[in-house]
């Protein structure tokens, strides 16, 4: 059997979870040809536990623009394999994925650029599960999470994973590859463990409307129209994400009508604005969706603000990212051979 395939995980101190992860991974063992561990300044033993299951281990040093998007990145660019499946440190690959990794065969000359599953979620404090999907349940997806199988040469063809994008650099890959042409499929089996904090409905609201609460995160949605305006791809990115892209219109027109409310004292902008919300409304189907989009909308001048405030330091940061790929030397052991992982 051939070993077509690359594991990219990227982590900062996972140290406690990252066991339980390369150890889920023993089942694919004759497919995998190498794992990447991107790991991000780390305080713990995360690193230590890679070099344990024969990792090929990169670590990146301090600094305010580390995101998982720059460890996708950088493991992309070391990867060796055709196709990539990526792992965040806190999650385990399920036993239902391995068994159809094994049995996957890769195919060229198609528009399938990867494959997505179901999440089982468990909660670190409660235990709680909570099984759900990334994107839409059935065919091509319209958008993915940071667990996903990809093909490596598509990623770097739509120009890799973008270093400027903190949060929401899912959606704006995805654009890119869909503007190539290409598509991500669901497949109806639980692809992930994660272990992580499933959060109430009122604190979801603040994480998308506080930067208190998302800190850096929260910049995301900004930075992610940015990198689709630098590279010329924004048209793109708003085809790829048509309700975001309404909502925000609607708030626009939204601002517009509240300002005449307000200069000529009429009521009439605001019942227009009432009935152009309730249409969003019916649009999305849910308002759910409605305070989400909402609240990404809300982010995104944030987002542009700071990636213009920091525009030179990142520029710095980007030109290390970089060299450090340029000069790497590489540790390889065969995980297969590791008796610490049977």
């Amino acid at each position: 059997m051939s070993k077509w395939l690359d594991v990219v995980v990227i982590g900062r101190n996972e140290g406690s979870n990252l066991e339980k992860l390369y150890k889920s991974l023993f089942p694919i063992k004759d497919i995998l040809n190498e794992i990447i561990f991107v790991d991000s300044a780390s305080k713990d033993d995360s690193v230590i536990i890679s070099e344990k299951y024969g990792c090929k281990i990169i670590c990146l040093d301090e600094s305010p623009f580390l995101c998982a998007s720059v460890g996708r990145y950088v493991g992309t660019k070391i990867a060796k394999s055709e196709w990539i499946l990526y792992l965040d440190g806190d999650m385990e690959l399920h036993v239902e994925f391995a068994d159809w990794l094994k049995d996957f065969q890769p195919k060229k000359d198609n528009n399938i650029a990867g494959y997505l599953g179901y999440y089982e979620y468990i909660d670190n404090k409660t235990n709680k599960k909570e099984r759900k999907i990334i994107g839409s349940t059935k065919g091509e997806t319209d958008y993915f999470g940071g667990a996903v199988l990809l093909n490596k040469n598509v990623v770097l063809q739509a120009g890799n994973w973008s270093l400027s994008v903190i949060s929401n650099e899912e959606i704006e890959l995805y654009s890119r590859i869909q503007a190539l042409g290409y598509k991500v499929h669901t497949i109806d089996i639980t692809m992930v463990t994660h272990y992580t904090e499933l959060m109430p409905k009122h604190k979801i609201a603040l994480d998308l409307f506080v930067p208190f609460f998302s800190k850096k995160k929260f910049y995301g949605p900004g930075q992610a129209v940015m990198s689709a305006i630098s590279r010329g791809t924004f048209i793109d990115f708003i085809k790829a994400q048509p309700d975001l892209f309404f909502t925000i219109g609607v708030n626009i027109i939204s601002l517009i009508l509240i300002c005449i409310s307000i200069i000529f004292s009429n009521k009439w902008p605001i019942v227009v604005l009432t009935v152009l919300h309730v249409i969003i409304l019916i649009k999305l189907f849910s308002v759910k969706k409605y305070v989400l989009y909402q609240g990404l909308s809300f982010r995104i001048p944030f987002g542009i603000y700071y990636s213009f405030k920091y525009i030179s330091e990142f520029n710095q940061f980007k030109e290390y990212i970089e060299s450090k790929i340029s000069l790497l030397n590489y540790q390889r052991i065969d995980l297969i051979n590791k008796d610490t992982v049977r």
